[in-house]
């Protein structure tokens, strides 16, 4: 039974929902003002030019001119307003107009039937809404069941042959039917073209994301910490902001993998990123910059409180439990920038971390 009902009414994500809610209302009021301007043109030529020839429908074609030169002004300010807002009310006023357009659709085709046995003009537009403007299955199968209803206890006092009656209401009946039918595979066409957009926009956010992080401990690459090293220091050159760097190192990094093997070492790397993200701040950029070394990006950061980031750094790993019977310490070195390049940074950084590490390691050194 779900199944048939999926069938029926397509389903989205939820968090895919509102985006397209969004995505179809913004497009819905681009074409109903295509439509307005259209209906305006066309019907007022039609009066203009074919008067003699309009059977008693001279008041519905008005009443349409003057309906979508209501309708237009409308559209245009609901379309520029935020996508987010009045939400409910422009999804009121694009029902209310297809709404409308049928039950004009309906009229031009009743009012002529003493002299036309035919109901184009209301199937038409039927399939012109079903094609064109994206509203709900549930809702259009309302909108149509509605003007249909209309259509059918109207007909009589306009077409006089009984059987003609009943071949126009067949044939109307079947038409809503086909019409709602295509209403459907227009929306889920949509919805599925709109899902294969998401799934490619994903797969290249996963693949530019995949480019600049470490597949291992998905912090920052080394190319890609020094880009962001060199944007660093452009804008605290324009600012005039303060700007700080640490370097760090795992001490006694080698002897582990030899002793442990690679996947232990491994393991620790691992960890140890996941300290650095816990202890950092949020406006910190984290990076592996090689093997078992890290580099920290601290924007806005005068060099006591990268100092301190450090501390707090070095002294969660040392009571860190990686489970290899033993403590793991960090060495590592911290500049504040002084109108170096990205290279001169980085190198007198790394002179005070190869300073830690002859002084004894789990230090940092100013």
């Amino acid at each position: 039974m779900f199944k048939i009902i999926r069938n029926i009414v397509p389903f989205l994500p939820d968090k895919y929902k509102n985006e397209f809610a969004n995505t179809v209302i913004r497009e819905n009021f681009l074409k109903l003002i295509i439509c307005a301007v259209f209906i305006i043109f066309l019907e007022s030529a039609i009066f203009i030019f074919f008067k003699d020839r309009l059977f008693n429908i001279e008041k519905i074609i008005i009443s349409i001119i003057i309906l979508n030169l209501i309708f237009l002004p409308v559209f245009f300010y609901l379309k520029k307003i935020p996508q987010e807002s009045c939400h409910t009310a422009k999804k009121t006023i694009q029902t209310i107009y297809v709404l409308a357009m049928l039950v004009w659709g309906c009229a031009m085709s009743v009012v002529p039937q003493s002299r036309f046995g035919f109901i184009n003009v209301y199937v038409m537009v039927l399939f012109a809404a079903s094609a064109f403007i994206l509203i709900k299955p549930v809702t259009y199968l309302f909108i149509f069941s509605s003007v249909y209803v209309g259509f059918f206890f109207i007909l009589p006092y306009y077409q006089l042959d009984s059987n003609a009656v009943v071949i126009l209401r067949i044939n109307a009946f079947g038409m809503n039917i086909f019409a709602w039918i295509f209403s459907r595979m227009v929306i889920k066409m949509r919805m599925h073209s709109f899902l294969d957009k998401k799934t490619i926009e994903e797969k290249n956010l996963r693949l530019r994301d995949m480019a600049v992080r470490d597949s291992m401990t998905n912090l920052l690459n080394h190319d890609h910490s020094f880009k962001m090293l060199h944007d660093e220091i452009q804008e605290a050159a324009d600012s005039g902001s303060a700007l700080s760097l640490i370097m760090a190192d795992i001490d006694h990094f080698k002897q582990i993998n030899d002793r442990f093997g690679h996947t232990t070492g491994d393991e620790i790397i691992i960890g140890f990123s996941q300290i650095l993200l816990k202890t950092c701040r949020i406006s910190d950029i984290l990076g592996r910059y090689g093997g078992e070394e890290f580099i920290i990006i601290l924007p806005n950061t005068l060099l006591k409180d990268a100092a301190a980031i450090a501390e707090r750094i070095r002294a969660t790993v040392e009571s860190f439990d990686f489970r290899i019977g033993a403590p793991m310490t960090v060495s590592g070195g911290i500049c504040e920038y002084k109108g170096e390049s990205a290279e001169e940074f980085i190198n007198k950084t790394d002179e005070k971390l190869y300073r830690a590490k002859a002084e004894g390691r789990n230090r940092f050194i100013i």
